[in-house]
């Protein structure tokens, strides 16, 4: 490292934050400012350094030493500009960004930290000129591609708008393959035009370059979900669990297990999450759910009480215990008096005010099936939900 020039010091520290290597880029930055205490190149280098790490205080104060040492103060305020988007303050940075371009027009990096910042702000058409500006002299040419792609797409008012943000999404991914933002926007774009098997395609492409970026395996297993192909995504949701085996991805597991009806391996996962995780009520509700689907009552009530305990403002626990009442022991007045007690939690909940009506359907309580029905027709958020709560209602039910 002794032999190395400044402009050698900075290039390698530069090309360990590209791969985010922090170890190396520290040691060649601390180097390349005892070589040059006042070198503006090294301290925005050390705001990167912060910045890449989400250490948004330490990336401010190298970004504001850096602005004070250089001439061109375009990139230091662009990097302070990208803290203040990061703790979103979308205002500060927008000011910020056009006060140094008042000093500096022109300036690659200032044009896309503003276009970037208005997209932010929803000013979307706005940001379209600064970004197009910005590409002929940029750096990251693949971060402005993204940029405009998404102004184009968030003010998509006609199929041109969603040609022109396609056509920048594939400017930014092969400009850099390993970007990983382009795919998910690709995907989402596709997901719109009903192109399920080219979003899948898409970020099949992406986890290529990424693979060990999990959100794009966690939006693949959703898409394959969306195709109904639950052994793909079957196959994402263990890839998750191989590559990091967080309580959510034994969750994914066995939510996946569930819809091909694997209730032995949906309880061996949320069993698992529920290791992982034992102060969550999640995995202790999802096993309830499974015992009362195979109407296991002893067990499904044991799991509820347990989430009750764990969650105890939750509606949830009271409304599947009041489902085992009601359909696996038909004992309609203790699945009225839990279900009332989810009603006390959650009163506006569908589920609950669907089922207090069943009950009472089942009594012959005609007031009761009338209140309940309503409510849950009222509260209805599809077709589907309130053709159920339609169909409860007596006739000559206002």
């Amino acid at each position: 490292m002794e032999n190395l020039t400044p402009a050698e010091v900075l290039e390698n520290a530069t090309q360990a934050l590209n791969i985010l290597d922090f170890e190396n880029a520290e040691k060649f930055l601390n180097y390349g400012l005892k070589q040059n205490p006042y070198s503006a190149e090294i301290h925005l280098g050390f705001a990167q350094y912060y910045f890449l790490q989400r250490n948004l205080e330490g990336a401010l104060f190298w970004g504001q030493k850096a602005k004070e040492l250089a001439t061109d103060r375009g990139d230091a305020v662009a990097l302070i500009a990208a803290c203040y988007l990061a703790a979103n303050q979308v205002g500060r940075a927008i000011e910020a960004l056009e006060k140094a371009l008042a000093d500096s027009p022109g300036h690659p990096e200032l044009l896309g930290g503003l276009g970037k910042a208005l997209n932010r702000a929803g000013r979307h058409e706005e940001a379209l000129p600064h970004l197009r500006n910005a590409l002929e002299g940029t750096r990251a040419p693949e971060l402005v591609h993204y940029d405009l792609a998404l102004a184009y797409a968030e003010s998509a008012q006609n199929e041109a708008h969603i040609e022109k943000a396609v056509d920048h999404l594939t400017s930014s991914i092969e400009t850099n393959p390993s970007f990983p933002l382009p795919y998910f926007l690709l995907s989402q774009l596709s997901v719109r035009l009903d192109l399920l098997d080219q979003a899948i395609e898409v970020l099949s492409d992406g986890l290529a370059y990424n693979p060990n970026m999990p959100a794009l395996r966690e939006n693949l297993h959703e898409l394959y979900l969306m195709k109904q192909d639950p052994e793909q995504a079957m196959v994402q949701a263990m890839e998750l669990v191989a590559f990091r085996g967080a309580p959510t991805d034994y969750m994914r597991v066995g939510n996946t297990a569930l819809l091909t009806q694997d209730f032995k391996g949906a309880v061996v996962a949320y069993k698992q999450a529920q290791e992982g995780a034992p102060d969550d009520p999640g995995p202790v509700l999802n096993l309830a759910h499974v015992h009362r689907v195979q109407k296991k009552r002893k067990q499904a009530i044991k799991y509820y009480r347990e989430a009750s305990r764990l969650a105890p403002d939750s509606h949830k626990p009271f409304l599947g215990m009041g489902l085992v009442y009601l359909e696996l022991d038909e004992d309609y007045s203790l699945s009225r008096e839990t279900l009332l007690a989810a009603a006390k939690i959650a009163p506006d909940n569908f589920d609950v005010c669907l089922y207090l009506a069943v009950c009472a359907q089942k009594t012959g309580d005609r007031p009761e099936i009338e209140n309940w029905a309503q409510r849950a027709l009222e509260n209805a958020a599809s077709a589907n939900e309130q053709e159920r709560a339609q169909a409860l209602l007596p006739e000559g039910a206002v």
